[in-house]
């Protein structure tokens, strides 16, 4: 019994204390990184371009294949990932000797220290894949373990033996200049395993139902359906037009229960009804096979006259609600930025507006504090789009790369950033965002 108590009382300190001493070890008093590159117009292209190129070659069937990216593309990636994810900071350096990249976190300032740095780099190899040591704080890991870590956790994920077919379809590294190149076989069955995956996520999704119960969004998207049956043969209308009486449904659904609950369903609804259909996929099977042969009027549904604008609010929307403001709003400023790019339609403040403003919806509609019902007395009703959209005259669009960069100094530029602060009052202004 003394040991069973004794093994006790130790598993209970490694539970307990091990984070702790984790944590005291992780955390430093200075930034890996302080300064990262800016992304411009050109630098989201690039990332893009790298990110479709590389799934392309993956998934490709050949019999070897290589992947290659510069050390400002490799910069330009991670600062398009590192836009999105708030006091995250990164950088790399690609020389003929490898490569090395930091990753920092800036933590709430506190007295054990501000940042967590992440440091990790591959060497050249001739037979696969090298991974230097990884250092996460004053924690060192030799590079051997994390990839034998990762064979284990990918065979895990992908199951059977994949994790070790990914692992091993590395077949060569090296660095020439400022660039470096991943030599690779292709990896059996790696689409059918990653299908896999993703039914075993669709199973968990509808057990665990993170985004609410799929038949609620459903009464809300059978709501949409009556609204355009009785819209038949009308021209073009308001988006103000349905998100008034599906708040009316959501106030009276809710009118004993979680205002927050129903406004997220209501949300998610519109997102699938006048966004994107694949919504559905992270939410559950919403619809029925009638209400799949019955096609929303989205080409008529405007905002400001505009459709385009009524893709970009409800579907950032939908976005705020799976993930995190910062993330949506990158999205936003991403596609912006392509857009710009040679080939694009130009970059749109207009566009930009509505991406933060459908965020601003999403997040008053979840607000548990007061948000969500004051939301629902605003909107219940015949809405009107003044009172939960922007005005947008004034606003630059269709800017080329030369233009935007020459007038805004790109995204993180003075006058950006001043524009940025322009639509944000703007939104502030509507009645749907006003506290009281």
């Amino acid at each position: 019994m003394r040991l069973i108590r004794r093994l006790f009382f130790l598993l209970l300190l490694v539970i307990v204390v091990g984070p702790v001493v984790l944590i005291l070890v992780a955390i430093e008093d200075s930034p890996g990184v302080s300064v990262m590159k800016t992304l411009d117009t050109g630098g989201a292209t690039r990332a893009r371009d790298l990110a479709v190129r590389t799934i392309s070659t993956l998934f490709t069937p050949a019999e070897t294949a290589s992947i290659s990216a510069s050390k400002r593309e490799l910069n330009e990636l991670m600062a398009l990932m590192a836009r999105g994810l708030g006091p995250v900071k990164g950088g790399v350096e690609v020389t003929e000797e490898g490569l090395k990249a930091v990753v920092t976190l800036h933590l709430p300032h506190n007295p054990l220290g501000d940042y967590i740095n992440l440091r990790f780099g591959f060497e050249p190899s001739p037979t696969g894949l090298d991974l230097a040591p990884v250092a996460l704080g004053r924690i060192e890991i030799p590079g051997a373990a994390v990839v034998e870590a990762l064979r284990l956790g990918f065979d895990l994920v992908l199951g059977g033996a994949q994790g070790t077919a990914v692992v091993g379809s590395i077949r060569a590294v090296t660095f020439e200049f400022d660039r470096m190149t991943v030599a690779l076989v292709p990896v059996p069955d790696l689409k059918e395993s990653l299908q896999g995956v993703a039914d075993r996520l669709a199973e968990v999704r509808d057990q665990v139902a993170l985004l609410g119960d799929p038949a609620v969004v459903r009464a809300y998207y059978a709501k949409l359906m009556e609204l355009d049956q009785n819209r038949q043969g009308a021209g073009a209308l308001s988006l103000a037009e349905y998100v008034g009486p599906v708040f009316a449904l959501a106030r009276s659904r809710s009118a004993g229960g979680d205002p927050a609950a129903e406004n997220q369903a209501a949300v998610l609804a519109l997102a699938i009804y006048h966004g994107d259909r694949r919504f559905e996929r992270l939410i559950g099977p919403v619809r029925t096979e009638e209400m799949k042969a019955n096609e929303p009027r989205r080409r008529h549904v405007m905002l400001r006259d505009r459709q385009d604008l009524t893709l970009h609010f409800i579907i950032s929307a939908g976005l705020e609600i799976v993930a995190s403001s910062g993330v949506n709003l990158a999205i936003g400023e991403f596609k912006e930025l392509l857009d710009a790019a040679g080939g694009g339609s130009g970059f749109s403040f207009s566009d930009l507006a509505a991406d933060r403003t459908g965020a601003r919806f999403a997040q008053v509609a979840r607000d548990g504090g007061g948000g969500a019902r004051r939301l629902q007395e605003v909107l219940a009703g015949a809405a009107e789009e003044d009172l939960f959209f922007p005005a947008i005259a004034g606003l630059p669009d269709g800017l080329t790369d030369a233009a935007f960069q020459s007038r805004f100094g790109g995204i993180d530029g003075a006058e950006y950033k001043k524009l940025v602060d322009e639509i944000d009052r703007r939104i502030a202004q509507r009645a749907a965002y006003r506290d009281g």
